[in-house]
């Protein structure tokens, strides 16, 4: 996982081992930002007669809709909900993007969540370990909502004398039952 372990692989490098090692069929492409990778790994497979390998994207499914855009193949990816990484799969193989990404953002709506990005990302989350133990988690950003998180002010009086806001994080966790 490139943010993590801050190992970024070129364009270069992807290319001269699909030329190299025929047994490469697939990459699972986890790097943010890495939207313009995909487009040009796409565009040299199509331009220059390079040989087309499959690209599944992973980053717990955040990016989908933009990663199918741009030519990935699928997900492969922890995200909770499978019903949803099939229909916009299939949305998209039917040639229907926009209906796809709206079904996207039909799961993150109802929660009151949008996308965004964090300086971290997903794999420095305390989150990232259940998932990958097999348990289903999300990395929710309360900080928006809560600039005092985790600071000596983090306190049910700087609250407003209520946990109102934490009502949200409960329901991302109901989500998951």
């Amino acid at each position: 996982y490139p943010q993590s372990t801050t190992v970024w692989t070129s364009l270069a490098t992807l290319n001269r081992l699909i030329d190299d090692f025929p047994q490469i069929v697939m990459l699972k492409h986890e790097e943010f930002p890495g939207l313009r990778k995909i487009t040009q790994l796409r565009e040299q497979s199509q331009n220059d007669g390079r040989r087309r390998i499959s690209v599944l994207v992973g980053n717990n499914g955040l990016y989908i809709p933009q990663e199918m855009r741009r030519g990935a193949d699928g997900m492969m990816t922890g995200f909770s909900f499978p019903e949803m990484l099939v229909g916009v799969h299939r949305l998209f193989d039917a040639g229907k993007p926009e209906e796809a990404e709206d079904l996207f953002d039909a799961y993150l709506a109802p929660l009151g969540y949008t996308r965004g990005e964090s300086s971290c990302g997903y794999a420095c989350s305390d989150h990232a370990s259940w998932t990958q133990a097999g348990f289903p988690a999300a990395m929710y950003d309360e900080g928006p909502f809560f600039p005092l998180l985790h600071t000596r002010q983090d306190t049910l009086a700087n609250l407003g004398g209520d946990a109102q806001h934490a009502t949200i994080i409960a329901r991302l966790g109901l989500a998951f039952m």
